[in-house]
């Protein structure tokens, strides 16, 4: 079944590109089958800007530490541009040093025009450091071809060089070599801070698993974005480092994450409410380090998670399950084996579908009076994490009249049909009409 669906349907991961804005902000930029994601950009955060006062300077900023433990090697990346108005327009994410002069970050934080980048660490016996950021040598993040309000879903991730090395301090390390199979990551990044001048840094654990629409994949695949559920990140955790159970080494760094209540209106545009419940589910998006080519790593081969991927499976698993209600026996009451036939029908919630099982063959010799039809309805359903179920609505036993036989074996039957429960997509191919009231069908004797 094909569909134009939005989600990276649905998809939909809502990135958290830059710090929202405290204060003064600059002005913001302002016939389907069911289910596919084809259609979903990604609908995410434009790069927000704060602006601050002339005075501002990056050793005002003072990032501290909230959780139990944060690893000192993160920090905020802030990027400061030229004066509009009497203020200072800057942007934020997290970002986190891998060797004494290099941090990494997100692709999509690397400043804007004429602006300058500047890392401010956490205390470090009793004091904080400031860097600026002079290079990007290593940059991946494909900008959406409509501009900034919206998010490629595709791999976003880059390094930052800086001026001086910030010394006494072990660096992380981006993880490496074959994949491992984690269920939760472990986020540390800037949010809920009280002001633009004393930023905090938070944990949270994210939980991951297979999302029939929008994360059709196992960790074992290595996916080049790891979707993940349940840690509510906001905007300036982009560049965040996350980390596996039992291991010190960064697994992904996040990209942006999306609440509930923004899921499911974007799901609306496309999908009735009562089919997907996003409302239980916030959500994450971060990038596999092990995925790139960093300078001296060795990436692992990845299996891609773009929207064509991610349509193509979710199309197959219902699929799936339609292929395993014509495989089923339908009626045990019905001696004939049967062939089904589906056609989609017009309704509202674009899921329903009429099934006409029709005899492969007749139990005897002897010419039948009449050959048995059964016509269900059925419909797709979805479960919160999208995976699909064919529910059957209804059954309905007909019978046809058989009025000939013709010396080949093929039966000319007649039949009233029943009143139709939908519309067909192409009425003039509904297996109704081709069939009309009378038909030949060929109906052999059954082996055995």
């Amino acid at each position: 079944m094909r569909a134009s669906f939005f989600l990276s349907l649905i998809l939909i991961f809502v990135l958290a590109a830059c710090a929202q804005p405290k204060g003064t902000s600059a002005a913001k930029n302002g016939s389907q089958t069911f289910g596919s994601p084809q259609e979903n950009t990604r609908p995410t955060f434009k790069p927000e800007t704060t602006f601050v006062e002339m005075d501002w300077s990056p050793s005002s900023v003072e990032v501290s530490c909230a959780a139990e433990r944060c690893p000192l090697q993160v920090g905020a990346l802030i990027f400061a541009g030229e004066p509009v108005a009497g203020m200072i327009p800057t942007r934020r994410c997290t970002a986190f040093l891998v060797s004494g002069d290099t941090i990494v970050s997100n692709g999509h934080c690397d400043g804007f025009g004429k602006a300058k980048g500047y890392f401010i660490t956490q205390k470090i016996n009793g004091s904080a450091e400031v860097r600026s950021v002079t290079a990007v040598p290593f940059k991946r993040f494909t900008p959406d071809a409509r501009g900034e309000k919206f998010s490629s879903g595709k791999p976003d991730v880059a390094m930052f060089t800086l001026n001086k090395a910030v010394r006494g301090l072990a660096p992380l390390r981006l993880a490496s070599g074959p994949q491992i199979i984690f269920s939760k990551l472990t986020v540390f990044a800037i949010m809920n801070s009280p002001s633009e001048t004393k930023l905090t840094i938070r944990s949270q654990d994210c939980f991951i698993r297979r999302h029939g629409a929008e994360f059709p994949f196992e960790m074992s695949e290595s996916p080049d974005m790891i979707q993940s559920y349940g840690c509510r990140l906001e905007p300036g955790t982009s560049g965040a480092p996350m980390f596996a159970p039992g291991s010190e080494d960064v697994q992904a760094v996040q990209v942006g994450g999306v609440d509930p209540q923004q899921r499911a209106a974007l799901v609306r545009e496309k999908l009735r409410r009562d089919l997907f419940i996003y409302e239980k589910h916030w959500s994450s998006v971060s990038t596999n380090v092990r995925c790139f080519d960093f300078p001296g790593a060795k990436p692992v081969a990845c299996t891609v998670t773009g929207e064509a991927v991610i349509t193509q499976r979710f199309e197959a698993a219902q699929a799936s399950e339609m292929a395993k209600l014509k495989a089923r026996r339908v009626s045990p009451s019905v001696n004939f084996r049967l062939r089904p036939y589906d056609y989609q029908l017009r309704s509202s919630d674009q899921a329903r579908f009429e099934v006409i099982h029709i005899p492969e063959c007749k139990v005897s010799k002897e010419r039948p009076a009449s050959v048995p039809f059964i016509i269900e309805q059925v419909k797709i359903e979805f479960d919160e994490w999208a995976q699909p179920r064919i529910a059957s609505m209804s059954q309905v036993l007909v019978n046809a009249g058989v009025k000939s036989v013709s010396p080949g074996g093929a039966h000319e039957l007649e039949i009233a049909w029943p009143e139709p429960a939908g519309v067909y997509f192409s009425p003039h191919l509904g297996p109704r009409k081709k069939m009309g009231s009378r038909f030949h069908i060929d109906l052999p004797v059954c082996p055995g």
